[in-house]
């Protein structure tokens, strides 16, 4: 019997960082001196084996799953993420699948701790909940509430707290089911069914439960189609996750066992074991590799719920494979996991800022000194922060119940009753820095007057405890003199004037920052008509964050309108307060802007260009391309979902003014969002030989500033008056173009029109010189040039879209999905499947355990579960109710029956 204890000691001696209790170990509510289980007679050598299967110290290498290699993985994926972050990988759909990878890895790790640590502690008290709330919220409602930024911008964390809610009342309600070997699987089975209904079962289930915290409102930052939709997407998106760490934890002391059950086994059947099951895992993951990891986007987020739990899993298996493996981490991982919290939330704002659409930039032209700066202040102020929360949750959660009840309960008063005051101020329109001023600094006079009468005093009138008479009688003495002396004037009025002088510098500080610093990226006011025109080409690679930085240093471009290896527009640099950051509009952020909206380009065979560039630019790649089928001028109409773009051909000015003469009969709101016109290049060739034909021409463009003005002013429909481009005079193809029309001339022709008022009749103008006097050389017949030329000048009127067009009220379009579109009932039962074989076969890997059994005759998880939990339920100090006595008795190999067991009063404190 002796050999058969020593070998189960050591196999049953290993478990989690979260289920390690030794007899040292004070579990909350527990008594040390009370027994888990009868006495019964024992004789002395089985007592002593039994006592070392008990408390056997755990070895490092028997430890699958250790904090250090959690932490370390959390370290892992947060390194990842934010490389996926800043370098905008995201946008090629195999790394934003893999990012949603990752976030559902954190969660299942999540999932694993929160259901560990309950199932060790049995500690179900409110404080454990607030406590947890708190670690995961602080600092991003904190940040939520200084920056103006809704919560689910930070979505990772309530995604945290939604799931350890679910873990919490999953283990709460009927916890005496816990530790049965059928109980708590049949709960853990309900909970499935739960989530099957609630998120794979299109019912109206998710919206009914959700609709009285989360409502259906427009869209706003972090939520794009809604925050009902965003919640929803979110929540769809992770749903199984939280659970299957649950199920992992739930069957950690048997995978653990099993693990050390097959490294017990000879050589060639141990990697024989292990083999099966990781070519098994390795086979399921090939399948992800090649197959859902590239999926769009839009399919991928279908079905990343039912698939992305592979990695995961293969993850887990590989990193626990050898003894070797468990034991050693890396250290370097260790301190970013820790505040891998912080780091996420933050990076919104510090690695990257305006809410993660821009990098933040401390060192310009210098991309990777930059990055290196930014790095280092970032992980320091996450580290800050992480301390911060830790130190204030010690300081206002404390362990008492009624008091961290209260202390909460106060904060979230407090913040309520700002908001009251911040909502009546905007409603009676007197938010400016005066009033803020004045309310922070009341405020802050208030508080410190309360704590002075509820803290000091109460102090100042204690009298110290002292076994020394005379010092007793003496601190008496001296209480008495400070109690009945009164607090001079200065002593009163110095700490609140102290604090409203830093109140006010540091006001006045934040305010001369706000002022001078760049800000949020939002919409660019109309100030940046000035600049936005100028720029230059460059020859450079500016896929290249190096040549990025010597276009910078070198030539003062700032931003870039595309990413290309060959000649680039950028423009030149602007100051930092100008807020005239331009930026290359991709397609998706171009549609998002002029959705519900419509375009007329009026103009000749320049400004078709320029409306084909702008197809591009939308996303259709085949505008401009030659097709002699079609009229060479006509008109044009393009709908890009429910934007629509026309071209109306208009050579001359004459033609122009006809054009817009008709938009001013249609009734109002029935005309076009925006009319771009130019021209003058081909009216100096055709209307320009006499006097009468110059005279006549300056009356009409005359009369043209005048329609286009009282466009804008009666109908509010804004005008872009685009110039022409560059004349290559030498490659004009007759005598009578380079004559007439020679880039001198076509240059007067736009003094001209600005002299007669066109260009202050604008809203804006696009000035096509700008963006082809570099390039005048390509001009292929003197006039016109190759489509990428026309691509710059179509970003640079995309950038001024956000000040040209006027705020519509598109309130009625707004349609968001509908909760339960990305229900699969199908797919949501094989994950009940998976979850039925882990719960009921006691698998952690859902079933891929038992191919070991092929080659390792015994090895079944099912086996293993009394000898896997026994010694977990001993150290907690459960009634025999849960692991009777035959159980440990079978166990160590024997029955309950014909063996007599004795302990020693000194042999109770070790079982």
């Amino acid at each position: 019997l002796v050999p058969l204890i020593s070998d189960s000691a050591s196999i049953a001696s290993g478990s989690s960082h979260d289920l390690e209790l030794t007899t040292e170990s004070k579990i909350p509510g527990g008594n040390e001196d009370e027994l888990p289980y009868p006495t019964k007679p024992i004789n002395n050598d089985v007592s002593n084996n039994l006592k070392e299967l008990i408390t056997a110290p755990v070895s490092p290498c028997n430890d699958l799953l250790n904090r250090h290699q959690t932490t370390e993985w959390k370290g892992f994926m947060e390194i990842i993420f934010l490389l996926l972050q800043y370098t905008n990988a995201t946008s090629v759909p195999e790394w934003h699948n893999l990012q949603q990878v990752l976030y559902s890895a954190f969660l299942w790790i999540s999932g694993f701790a929160h259901f560990t640590y309950f199932y060790k502690t049995k500690d179900f008290s409110l404080v454990r909940v607030i406590r947890v709330l708190w670690r995961v919220n602080f600092l991003a409602i904190f940040m939520g509430m200084t920056n103006g930024n809704t919560y689910l911008l930070y979505f990772v964390c309530p995604l945290s707290s939604y799931f350890f809610l679910m873990v919490y009342f999953s283990l709460r309600v009927g916890k005496y089911l816990n530790y049965r070997k059928y109980g708590l699987r049949l709960k853990l089975l309900g909970v499935a069914v739960a989530i099957y209904l609630l998120w794979d079962v299109d019912a109206g289930l998710f919206k009914l439960l959700h609709f009285p915290f989360v409502t259906v409102s427009p869209p706003r930052e972090g939520a794009p189609l809604g925050p009902m939709w965003e919640w929803y997407f979110r929540t769809s998106l992770n749903h199984w996750f939280t659970f299957l760490g649950m199920m992992f934890a739930a069957n950690y002391p048997i995978s653990s066992l099993f693990m050390r059950r097959l490294e017990s086994r000879p050589v060639l059947f141990k990697w024989l074991s292990k083999c099966s099951i990781g070519v098994a895992l390795l086979a399921a993951l090939f399948f992800f590799v090649t197959g859902p990891l590239h999926y769009d986007v839009y399919l991928y987020n279908a079905t990343h719920c039912y698939f992305g739990f592979i990695p995961i899993l293969a993850w887990v298996y590989f990193r626990n494979i050898h003894p070797t493996m468990r034991e050693c981490s890396i250290d370097f991982l260790q301190p970013i996991g820790l505040v891998a919290l912080e780091l996420y939330v933050l990076h919104h704002h510090i690695l990257l800022s305006s809410n993660g659409r821009t990098l933040l930039t401390l060192v310009p032209g210098y991309p990777k000194c930059n990055f290196l700066l930014v790095a280092l202040i970032y992980y320091a102020i996450s580290r800050k922060f992480h301390s911060l929360t830790s130190i204030l949750k010690s300081m206002l959660l404390p362990d008492e119940e009624r008091k961290c009840v209260k202390n909460i309960s106060c904060i979230a008063g407090v913040v309520f009753a700002f908001y009251g005051v911040a909502y009546s101020l905007n409603k009676m329109g007197i938010v400016n820095l005066g009033t803020l001023a004045t309310i922070t600094l009341i405020s802050g006079i208030l508080v410190y007057q309360t704590i002075m009468d509820t803290t000091w005093r109460a102090f100042r009138g204690f009298e110290p405890n002292s076994n020394n008479t005379t010092n007793a009688t003496l601190s008496k003495q001296n209480h008495m003199t400070v109690t009945e002396d009164e607090e001079s004037l200065v002593a009163k009025i110095s700490p609140p004037l102290i604090g409203t002088m830093i109140i006010l510098l540091l006001g006045l500080s934040w305010q001369g920052i706000a002022i001078m610093s760049s800000g949020k990226v939002g919409p660019l006011p109309s100030t940046c008509a000035n600049t936005v025109n100028k720029g230059q080409w460059v020859y450079m690679d500016t896929c290249s964050e190096h040549t990025k930085g010597i276009a910078q240093r070198e030539f003062g471009i700032s931003s870039f309108g595309h990413c290309s290896g060959t000649y680039i527009w950028g423009w030149n640099h602007t100051p930092i307060n100008s807020h005239c950051r331009f930026t290359n509009r991709s397609e998706r952020s171009l549609q998002e802007v002029l959705n519900h909206r419509s375009f007329v380009f009026i103009g000749d065979s320049i400004m078709r260009n320029l409306f084909h560039a702008f197809c591009r630019a939308l996303g259709d790649t085949s505008a401009g391309e030659y097709d002699a089928t079609v009229p060479k001028h006509s008109d044009i109409s393009r709908y890009f979902g429910d934007t629509s773009m026309e071209y109306i051909w208009a050579p001359l000015a004459i033609d122009e003014l006809a054009k817009l003469k008709e938009f001013r009969m249609l009734p109002p709101g029935q005309g076009p969002d925006l009319v771009v016109i130019g021209g003058g290049a081909w009216d100096r060739l055709h209307v320009w030989a006499t006097d009468e034909d110059q005279e006549s021409h300056k009356n009409l463009v005359k009369h043209l500033a005048n329609v286009m003005e009282r466009l804008k002013t009666e109908m509010s429909i804004p005008c872009v008056w685009f110039t022409p481009t560059s004349i290559h005079t030498e490659a004009l193809n007759n005598d009578e173009k380079r004559s007439h029309m020679s880039e001198k001339f076509v240059q007067d022709m736009r003094f001209m029109y600005a002299e007669l008022g066109i260009t202050s009749a604008a809203s804006f103008v696009l000035d096509g010189a700008s963006f082809t006097k570099d390039r005048v050389q390509e001009s292929y017949d003197g006039v016109h040039y190759p489509h990428h030329v026309y691509d710059a000048g179509a970003q640079i009127l995309a950038n001024a879209m956000d000040w040209v067009l006027l705020n519509a009220d598109t309130s009625d379009t707004f349609n968001p999905p509908k909760p339960g579109v990305m229900a699969n009932p199908f797919l949501g039962l094989m994950m009940l499947c998976f979850a039925l074989i882990g719960l009921l076969f006691f698998d952690g890997y859902m079933g891929f355990s038992y191919l070991a059994s092929i080659f390792a005759n015994g090895a079944m998880p099912s086996d293993l579960y009394e000898e896997a939990f026994a010694p977990l339920h001993c150290r907690l100090k459960l009634t025999g109710e849960h692991v009777t006595d035959d159980d440990m008795l079978g166990l160590l190999g024997g029955s309950g029956k014909g063996l007599e067991l004795s302990l020693s009063p000194s042999d109770h404190h070790a079982r």
